[in-house]
């Protein structure tokens, strides 16, 4: 059954019924044959039931649609990544932005295209999830983007978008300015229009030079930091980017999956955690605060200040910096340190408990900087995925958002776990049920609205 083969083999299937959309095949049929294979599916997306005539022509060609699945069903997994991959033309990019002491940079980013048709018609801005490993970045071997680049399908003609955020791929020696919403913004707002000028000039296609279509646009998505990362793109472009580059890009909307959006509002239920599971967020955040504020707000306090000595001693935060260590790892080596249990103390020094505190009051003022809901309305639609359990980033976090941007009458949505889906339940697996698992469902369900 479908259920039994990787998850490469499904990406495959969905290629193949939006390649076949793009050659004329009818939706109705489309529709049947995607309801046919949705039982076996390790997934399930139940799309509208709606009436269709079948015609004989139809039924000739839903034969061969379902014919052509069960030869793509003893197909191994090799083969599969093969032929998905071949249609898929890759480039990493280098180009200029700015860092936090607004001197110009130069950064990294991954672009897939279509190797067959030349037109496109939508760009996908991916922004990754935390990564504490120089290696797990687009240019390097995130599995998010192996996943997001089969939007290049034929169908909608995508090109993702794929940046390294600053202090990855070609800036490893800078600090992540981790969470620090505006920085970030402005330069994964560069990499799209780096993106944009790179395909539009390059010549190196087969078929003659790439083109976007008159009516492209952008759709622009995240998970976990990706989420708030995206909403911080989002607000960019719609506060602070000029009306060229507003132009250019073309903003349609936003998908924002489990984004920690209010940065201050995570230290307050951190520090209510006797056992915080993501302790290496403190650290992490701190690090990008004082490298993003460093010369204001920041200024004020030293590490001896912020972390207590045991933390200090630890040695976790070179290891941190060093890049070569997931945060999965990271993690436990911050949990082993402290016997298996990490409390928010543990790490930021008990002066903190005291409100009136210089440490209290410069990490608050540092961390909402990074608020992302205050000061501004959003005019362009953006979608809020998140779920009830996830033990990482609450899911308050969303609902606030969702919350606050439709009490300013803004075209907002807000996706539960019950609801991921065209119109019906999107099933999960009780072990599927964290922070992670959901964010490998994120990622398959835009594969599922793609269809739409």
């Amino acid at each position: 059954m479908l259920y039994e083969l990787p998850n490469l083999a499904w990406n495959y299937l969905t290629h193949l019924l939006t390649i076949w959309k793009y050659h004329g095949i009818p939706s109705d049929v489309l529709l049947v044959f995607y309801l046919f294979l949705q039982p076996f599916a390790e997934f399930s997306v139940n799309l509208p039931r709606i009436n269709v005539i079948i015609t004989a022509t139809h039924m000739r060609l839903l034969r061969k649609l379902i014919l052509a699945t069960a030869m793509i069903l003893v197909v191994n997994t090799a083969a599969s990544a093969a032929r998905v991959t071949a249609i898929v033309n890759a480039y990493t990019l280098k180009y200029q932005s700015v860092d936090a002491f607004n001197n110009p940079i130069t950064l990294s980013e991954k672009i897939y295209v279509n190797q067959v048709y030349s037109n496109i018609k939508f760009i996908m801005v991916h922004n990754h999830p935390t990564t504490t490993n120089d290696a797990i970045t687009p240019t390097g071997s995130s599995p998010q983007v192996e996943e997001v680049k089969y939007m290049c399908d034929g169908t909608e003609l995508a090109m993702v978008v794929a940046p390294d955020y600053l202090g990855y791929g070609e800036s490893v020696g800078t600090t992540h300015p981790y969470m620090c919403a505006t920085l970030t913004a402005r330069n994964i707002v560069d990499g799209i229009t780096a993106a944009i000028d790179y395909i539009t000039t390059q010549s190196s296609k087969r078929n003659g030079n790439y083109h976007f279509e008159d009516d492209y646009y952008t759709l622009n998505e995240g998970y976990s930091q990706g989420g708030a990362t995206a909403l911080a793109v989002h607000k960019y472009l719609e506060t602070e980017a000029s009306q060229a580059v507003k132009d250019k890009v073309k903003l349609k909307r936003t998908l924002c999956g489990a984004g920690p959006h209010q940065q201050s509002e995570i230290f307050d239920t951190m520090e209510q955690q006797d056992d915080m599971c993501y302790s290496l967020y403190i650290p992490f955040a701190i690090d990008g605060l004082k490298y993003t504020f460093g010369n204001s707000i920041m200024r004020a306090l030293s590490e001896e200040e912020i972390y207590t000595e045991k933390f200090l001693q630890s040695g976790l935060l070179a290891k941190m910096r060093e890049k070569n260590t997931t945060a999965a790892d990271l993690n436990s080596t911050i949990a082993n340190y402290f016997g298996g249990k990490v409390g928010f103390y543990d790490i930021i020094r008990p002066e903190y408990k005291d409100r009136s505190s210089k440490l209290y009051r410069t990490l608050q003022k540092a961390l909402k900087q990074s608020n992302l809901l205050e000061g501004w309305t959003p005019t362009k639609p953006i979608v809020f995925y998140h779920w009830e359990n996830d033990e990482v980033v609450p899911y308050s976090q969303s609902v606030n958002a969702y919350n606050h941007f439709k009490a300013l009458g803004c075209d907002v949505e807000l996706k539960e776990a019950t609801t991921l889906n065209v119109t019906g339940e999107w099933r999960l697996k009780s072990y599927e049920k964290t922070h992670m698992g959901y964010g490998t469902k994120f990622y398959l369900l835009l594969f599922c609205e793609s269809l739409r």
